[in-house]
């Protein structure tokens, strides 16, 4: 049988000051955030970060970073990216919308006060 350890939250003080630092990039910034709320499905996206990679002059994507635990990686090939995409198209489609996602951060925010 295994047991995990209590993870030790950094504090309210702590949430509170990074969620005033991503409304405040949303709000001087172009950035858009958009928060996948406990209650949605399991979606492609579980287990990794990753960012799809396009330069500004050309149609699709270049390459996706994937950063894991125990490695990171670069995939170039299109039917690895396309899977990448698929992967962010069902984080989107569970995500609140961007506006959604900002009063959601301030409210937690007024809440930790």
């Amino acid at each position: 049988m295994f047991r995990s350890l209590p993870v030790r939250s950094p504090g309210p003080a702590v949430l509170r000051e990074q969620l005033r630092h991503i409304t405040r990039v949303v709000r001087e910034r172009d950035a858009t955030v958009q928060v996948v709320p406990f209650a949605a499905d399991a979606h492609a996206a579980l287990g990794d970060s990753f960012v799809i990679i396009q330069w500004p002059d050309e149609t699709g994507p270049e390459a996706v970073y994937v950063d894991g635990v125990t490695f990171w990686t670069v995939h170039e090939r299109g039917g690895v990216i396309r899977s990448y995409l698929h992967a962010e198209a069902s984080l989107q489609s569970q995500a609140l919308a961007p506006r959604e996602s900002l009063d959601l951060a301030r409210d937690v925010i007024k809440d930790l006060q």
